[in-house]
């Protein structure tokens, strides 16, 4: 069974790189927590309260605290370079403060413009031309 709880670790993992807020990756410490009560021959009644315990956990004490180390609400407001051209509903590319970041917009931005981000969503910063 301890099988079955690493590989929906991984899975839930792997959609965190997706998805924006860690919530994925809560998921992901809850099933690496059952695998402990799994590999002591405990029911799956008490693998799944563990793994809810550890769930639980993460969403109190270290999700707020990986949330304000991530911080990319302070990139609002800041001002990058256009690198691949960002069009209305289709993604492009913008370099802020040394890191490469999707970008959308209302508006075509061509590359080599610059833009201020105006809103974070998840892994994609919002943008305006300046």
């Amino acid at each position: 069974m301890w099988q079955i709880w690493l590989v929906a670790a991984m899975v839930f993992a792997i959609v965190e790189i997706f998805t924006p807020g860690f919530f994925a990756l809560s998921f992901s410490v809850g099933c690496l927590g059952a695998i402990i009560p799994s590999l002591l021959g405990l029911s799956l009644v008490w693998q799944v309260l563990i793994a809810l315990g550890f769930f639980s956990l993460f969403v109190i004490f270290l999700r707020p605290l990986i949330l304000k180390i991530t911080n990319t609400e302070r990139l609002i407001g800041m001002i990058g370079d256009v690198i691949a051209t960002i069009k209305p509903f289709e993604k492009g590319r913008i370099k802020v403060d040394g890191y490469e970041w999707a970008a959308s917009s209302n508006m075509e931005i061509h590359a080599g413009k610059r833009a201020r981000i105006t809103a974070v969503d998840g892994n994609t910063l919002h943008v305006e031309e300046v």
